[in-house]
């Protein structure tokens, strides 16, 4: 009896995948949308916001992930990963980069399948350049900034096998740059950033 139940047991082990706990790394792209983009001014106590529409508004988004899984349900990750430029008529977005520190709650549906969410702290900084034609001038004008923000995080994992996993995945932020900083007057710009991405998951 002990042997048949050992050997059903040696059998059936490869057909269940737990959840994995312990570390993990991963790697990701997809495609990130910027919407509802404004630019926000306010000079000698005086504050206005003006909607700016984007010539350009998809760009490819890749990063690399690493995380711990603490049980089924809690984890945490940290993730780096960019966007391609955008470019416009009158400006262009580059060096677009973040680095993500996030909380990850996941709900398992069964053992090879769940849901999770995170939310957390993103640090964002790029390299913004406005062609100095608008101003009836030659050149461009750059700024670098960088930026704290919030980032929301949701997704789906599947678990091939122990060690490999896929996940599909929504993030979220929207960062604020410093355009201009002058004695009297300031100039940000803010924009949505949603990106739909696909991963591959190692988990040790």
């Amino acid at each position: 009896m002990k042997k048949q139940f050992l050997l059903a047991t040696l059998v059936l082990a490869p057909l269940s995948v737990a959840h994995a706990t312990g570390p993990y790394i991963g790697v990701s792209v997809g495609q990130s949308n910027f919407d509802d983009a404004f630019i926000n001014a306010e000079a000698f106590g005086i504050s206005a916001s003006q909607d700016v529409e984007l010539d350009d508004t998809s760009s490819t988004a890749g990063a690399i992930y690493a995380g711990y899984a603490f049980n089924d349900y809690l984890g945490a990750e940290v993730s780096l990963g960019g966007y391609d430029a955008l470019n416009g008529d009158y400006y262009s977005i580059g060096d677009m980069m973040y680095f993500a520190v996030q909380p990850k709650f996941t709900l398992p549906l069964n053992d090879r399948f769940n849901l999770f969410a995170k939310a957390g702290l993103a640090y964002f900084e790029a390299e913004v350049a406005v062609s100095n034609a608008i101003f009836g001038l030659s050149g461009n004008s750059t700024v670098s900034d960088d930026t704290v923000g919030g980032m929301l995080s949701a997704g789906a994992e599947f678990y091939m096998t122990d060690q490999l996993s896929v996940r599909a995945s929504w993030d979220y932020m929207r960062p604020e740059l410093d355009l201009y900083q002058g004695a009297q007057a300031t100039v940000s710009a803010d924009v949505d950033i949603n990106t739909l991405s696909v991963g591959m998951s190692y988990h040790f």
